[in-house]
This record gives structure tokens, sequence and C-alpha cells, in this order.
């Protein structure tokens, strides 16, 4: 496990910056809430002014979004958008680190096989996800029993929040994929950011236009807040298909990282 230990020590430092980004984010949001909410009336005239479809596609729902729960499912989408960068960022820099630096050859040349080299780095990935879900989810917890711990009862709470970590694992695994595809590798950071807001843009764009279809192309539709508020539930197909593109994108990566030329 020298690859696993390795990558978790280069790694972890711009992990923990993206825990503080991912976490305070959250918590900075959720911090207005009190206040928020004494302003209901005000805001809520405010929301009526905009027309549904833009609502929508902000997840705001004007029957929900003044309770603690509605107002989670508010703030997710902007966590999720700097999760999904992370996450990106995370499965390229680790999966490909050796073809940004140019030493894939050196690896290589140790008496290490190339599986056990792509395994120990995916398994690297995905302890420095769990750990960085651990301490968001830790934050959330701790928040909700300050504000109502009533809510933690509530199954949409758990739902919404573990939802993070299905959305970085789905992220991660194109990040790996991204690494083993692109011939080079130069901003690892632009790449990542480009990939996630795609993806969230095009998540707006079936808000505003309604069209169930394009919710098979982007993950943010598929873990959705303000349909989990609604519906108090994952959406079965969608959870399975993130899944199953989780783990073609692994499988696709092994089988190139395995088989290709040193670059």
């Amino acid at each position: 496990m020298t690859i696993w230990r390795f990558e978790l020590r280069q790694s972890f430092l711009s992990s923990l910056i993206w825990t503080v980004i991912v976490t305070g984010l959250a918590l900075l949001f959720m911090g207005i809430y009190p206040t928020y909410q004494a302003g209901a009336d005000e805001f809520l005239q405010v929301l009526q002014a905009y027309p549904k479809e833009l609502l929508s596609a902000f997840n705001i729902n004007p029957e929900t979004i003044f309770s603690y729960l509605g107002f989670y499912a508010f703030v997710l989408p902007f966590v999720f958008i700097a999760g999904s960068i992370y996450a990106t960022n995370l499965g390229i820099s680790i999966m490909g680190r050796e073809k940004n630096m140019q030493t894939s050859e050196f690896l290589l040349s140790k008496p290490i096989s190339r599986t056990s080299v792509w395994f120990q780095k995916s398994a690297a990935i995905k302890t420095l996800l769990l750990g960085h879900n651990i301490v968001f989810i830790a934050a959330m917890v701790s928040l909700t029993v300050y504000f109502d711990s009533s809510q933690l009862n509530e199954p949409t709470f758990w739902l919404m929040t573990f939802a993070l970590l299905i959305l970085e694992f789905f992220f991660s695994s194109l990040g790996m994929l991204i690494a083993v595809v692109l011939k080079k590798l130069k901003s690892i950071s632009s790449i990542a950011v480009g990939v996630a807001l795609s993806f969230y843009v095009i998540f707006l764009l079936q808000a505003l236009l309604e069209n169930e279809e394009l919710k098979f192309l982007t993950p943010f539709a598929y873990v959705d807040p303000q349909a989990i508020v609604e519906t108090q539930r994952y959406d079965g197909i969608f959870i399975g298909f993130a899944i199953a593109l989780s783990l073609i994108s692994c499988g696709i990566s092994y089988l190139l990282y395995t088989k290709q030329d040193v670059r």
C-alpha cells in the first residue's frame, strides 16, 4: 500500500482546504437561515415576482424554502458545485499525477503491476472523499442540532446530506477517466471547473425547459435536493444510473491505465 499512502500524503493538504471550502460554504449559507426565516413575508413577495421556471432552476420552492429542510435544499446546489469541482480535481490529479509530472516511466519501471498502481490510487481517492464527507456530515449534524435537532429525525435531511457523497463519487470516477484519456494535463483545475460547471448548466437548462430527458445528462439531477424534499426519497432509476456510470468510468479508466503506452 505504498502508493496509497504516498497519494494520501500528497493530496491531504489540498483535500483539507477543499473540505474547509465545501463545509464552510454550507455553514455560511445555513447560518443566515434565522434571518431569512424572520423576513419570510418580505422574501415571499419578492419570490412571487419571478417566473416559476426560474425559481425551479435555482432550487427555490416558495412553499418549502422557509422551512429548515427547504432552505437546506436551496443551499445544497452551491455546495454540490464546489464538491464536484473538488472530486473531479482529485480524480484527475491522483490518477494523472505521473502523466502531469512526466514520471510515468519511472513509476511503472518499479516491481509493481499497473493493476496494483491503479487500485491503490483509486483507493486513495475514495479514502480522501470519505474523510471529506465525514467532516461535512458532522458539521451539518452539529448545525442542525443547534438550529432544530428534531430535523435529524427526518429521512429527508439524511438523504440530502449523503447526496454529496454520491455526487462526488461520480465526479471522482469521471476525473479518473479523464486523467487516462487526455494525452496532456496542463491545467487540472481548469478542467475540473469546466466539467462541473458544464453539468450544472445542463441542470439549469433542464429545470428551465422542464425537460425530463435532460435529467439523464447531468448528475446534479440525480440527487436534486428539491426533488428529495418533495418525494422524501431518492429516485431509484437516477441513483442506479449514477452508480452504473461511475462503475463504467472506473472500468474504462482501469482498462486504459493498464494497457496504454507510457507517455
